[in-house]
């Protein structure tokens, strides 16, 4: 498969780094990523004949960019980003945020069952980006954000143990040092509750399908780790200042 049948962009346009390269384009934002994003029952679409939605069920993943939907996903990790996202108020809906770090902020306060905020007010989340490729029925690869965030933070660092575990095997099967996209795996949801509400977060499963450093995915999985890094330090370049910065979703709807 040539580069040109790839399609790892992060928005459908722009299709490698070297575009910041071109006149004009030097200070260009980061393309909008397309996310995978949870159903939780109140997603315009459902039930909407036609909708790429309309037979969806809660708890399945879907990508708005893509038009995709179903109970799992399967995806191969190529990078991970981990910031704090800040945002006007806790009730984050589909407002921007205001501010990106790369760091907890120092002067952020943790209030027992409230969250984490700085003096003047700013609610800060900590955001586990993952950088995953999928390949669509056509067989085409695209590059989606997974957000981990909230109660979802504990099952992204289950997800990086596997990771390692893979990259080892894979080592040994193959003899030489191998990235992040040893394997491939299932990115679904699991139920969480408590006394007061029921909601879904993030789940990932292994697979046995490990990705031969000779193949096409591997090397797909190399070219999108490039794009990958790039989008995340633009991303965090711009912060809020941008309306191009993606929105962080919450994986509690309340």
């Amino acid at each position: 498969m040539s580069d040109k049948e790839i399609d790892i962009s992060l928005s459908g346009v722009l299709t490698d780094p070297d575009i910041y390269a071109i006149p004009g384009m030097e200070d260009a934002p980061p393309p909008p990523a397309p996310r995978w994003k949870i159903v939780h029952g109140e997603e315009s679409g459902m039930g909407q004949e036609g909708h790429f939605l309309q037979e969806a069920s809660v708890g399945d993943v879907y990508c708005e960019a893509l038009a995709v939907v179903g109970e799992e996903m399967e995806v191969i990790p190529v990078y991970t980003r981990r910031v704090w996202v800040g945002w006007a108020s806790k009730k984050i809906g589909h407002a921007p945020p205001i501010a990106v770090y790369d760091k907890r902020p120092p002067d952020a306060v943790w209030h027992e069952g409230d969250g984490l905020y700085l003096p003047g007010g700013t609610y800060v989340v900590e955001n586990r980006m993952v950088y995953v490729l999928y390949q669509d029925a056509a067989g085409i690869r695209h590059m989606v954000i997974v957000d981990f965030n909230k109660t979802s933070i504990r099952e992204s660092g289950r997800w990086f143990g596997m990771i390692e575990r893979s990259v080892a095997v894979a080592r040994n099967q193959y003899k030489r040092q191998i990235g992040m996209w040893a394997a491939t795996f299932i990115l679904t949801t699991d139920q969480q509750s408590n006394e007061a509400h029921t909601w879904r977060v993030w789940h990932v499963l292994p697979t046995t399908k490990l990705n031969a450093p000779d193949g096409d995915a591997y090397a797909e999985c190399k070219h999108a780790y490039g794009i990958a890094r790039l989008h995340a330090d633009e991303y965090m370049a711009f912060g809020a200042q941008s309306n191009d910065v993606p929105v962080v979703e919450d994986d509690i709807p309340f």
